[in-house]
């Protein structure tokens, strides 16, 4: 058993609320704020995220990083019996009038990502136990 892209953009989805809220907290600083965070992270059988670094953050704010990781690191996603997945998620920071769009981006972003990042034919990878950065 492997988790599916679907299931992945589930839980980065139900989770996004908490970036957004670094993002505000950080746009308090800094009003211009903008970028992309890309995250990669590996998630264990169990659901535990058990590493998370930021791969590209084109905002500049390392405070916004800080706070995105801390957020990630503790997200669960569904176990499987065996192995990890690790992808790549990434997060368009920008102030639009309608939040839809914004949504319709990540989404489609993160399915591009993750689709990308999954290896192909060989859904699960044995990983040790690896440390949160």
């Amino acid at each position: 058993m492997y988790r599916s892209n679907a299931s992945l953009l589930a839980v980065v989805q139900r989770y996004a609320p908490g970036i957004q809220y670094c993002y505000g907290n950080e746009l308090k600083h800094d009003p211009s704020l903008r970028g992309k965070l890309v995250v990669a992270l590996t998630v264990a059988a169990s659901g535990e995220v058990t590493h998370a670094n930021i791969v590209q953050n084109s905002t500049g704010s390392s405070r916004l990083a800080a706070c995105a990781l801390d957020q990630i690191r503790d997200w669960r996603f569904p176990a499987i019996a065996t192995g990890s997945t690790t992808f790549q998620a990434p997060f368009v920071i920008f102030e639009i009038a309608t939040s839809t769009i914004q949504a319709f981006v990540f989404t489609l972003l993160s399915t591009v990502y993750i689709a990308m990042m999954m290896p192909h034919g060989d859904h699960e990878k044995h990983h040790s136990t690896a440390e949160i950065h």
